[in-house]
């Protein structure tokens, strides 16, 4: 069946998809500047930053529980409004993502590889594999390669345009499902020496993929 992904059957398994492991979106949640409405005052240069009370402190309280453990944002090609380039999934715990002022804003996600149709290539232990509906090409099925080891961060204190302008979140992974893919990602890390991966005020990503002679992308 993977490898057909143009026969009749590609309509059945998108609706089995969303039906076991996705909750979809509305348009008006999708952008960042609509999930974070209210929460961060623009610059000029199109960038978001954290409103502050006052002068100094800021009011992480308006940023409380707008993203979500198990989101998924897809980029998107410039050319081709409906080509996906990039997604990238949220696999922080869900106390930290009611809090996220406990770990100062620093959300972690890992990035996914998109292609249209099934590799013959072997999954390495540091990566899982998500079929995920196109949100906008119908019957199309898309086959994200999550890669452990590609960590992407997401500051909520300041959300420059170049950076996260071209992010949608299109969907949610089932919490079941995200939680086997998050202990997947811890069970790698815990092979390579490190104990606590979502410390709260520390983190830790960068020099963790420096120590492992990777190229963080943060």
């Amino acid at each position: 069946m993977l490898l057909e992904p143009e026969k009749e059957w590609n309509q059945t398994l998108r609706k089995l998809i969303f039906m076991l492991k996705i909750c979809k979106y509305t348009e008006s949640e999708i952008e960042l500047k609509d999930i974070f409405r209210d929460c961060h005052t623009p610059d000029k240069d199109g960038n978001m930053e954290l409103k502050r009370i006052g002068k100094k402190n800021r009011d992480w309280k308006l940023t409380y529980n707008k993203v979500k453990q198990g989101d998924v944002f897809f980029r998107y090609a410039k050319d081709r409004s409906t080509q996906v380039e990039e997604c990238y999934l949220c696999i922080m715990p869900k106390c930290h993502m009611l809090r996220p002022d406990k770990i100062d804003g620093k959300l972690q996600l890992i990035k996914g590889m998109v292609k249209d149709a099934k590799s013959g290539r072997v999954l390495r232990e540091n990566e899982h594999l998500t079929l995920l509906p196109n949100p906008r090409m119908e019957n199309q099925t898309l086959f994200v390669t999550w890669q452990f080891y590609n960590v992407f961060s997401m500051d909520l204190e300041y959300l420059d345009s170049e950076t996260y302008g071209g992010l949608y979140r299109e969907y949610r992974l089932d919490d079941d499902y995200v939680r086997q893919i998050m202990g997947e990602f811890n069970a790698f890390y815990a092979k390579v020496g490190v104990e606590e991966i979502f410390a709260k005020n520390n983190i830790i990503f960068p020099g963790i993929l420096a120590r492992e002679g990777m190229s963080p992308n943060v």
